[in-house]
């Protein structure tokens, strides 16, 4: 029989993935990253592919969310010291997850 997660148990789960997606991005996209690809090549240089795997779902969970835009944009501009060329926020996100997405099927 099939245990069913309790609202609190939910709002844990979501949570969680919210601040492991934030120390990614606070972690690889501050102020002393010089862009986005040098902070992609610190991604591929120090997390291993199954590790990337995950974080590929949990954009693709956070970019999925019912949450209104302006809030992920808020999110993602709070955790992070980049600026955006020719990208919004979601945009850039989107484009990380493409790269790394790539990268998870190419090894």
């Amino acid at each position: 029989m099939r245990s069913h997660l309790q609202y609190g148990e939910v709002i844990n789960l979501i949570m969680e993935n919210l601040n492991h997606l934030k120390d990614f991005l606070v972690g690889y996209w501050h102020m002393d990253v010089e862009s986005t690809e040098s902070g992609l090549k610190d991604v591929f240089k120090e997390m291993d592919k199954d590790a990337i795997q995950k974080m590929v779902l949990l954009i693709d969970r956070f970019l999925g969310s019912t949450d209104i835009d302006e809030d992920k944009i808020k999110f993602i501009e709070y955790c992070t010291d980049v600026y955006y060329p020719d990208m919004e926020p979601i945009q850039w996100l989107k484009h990380i997850r493409e790269k790394l997405y790539d990268y998870v099927v190419r090894h």
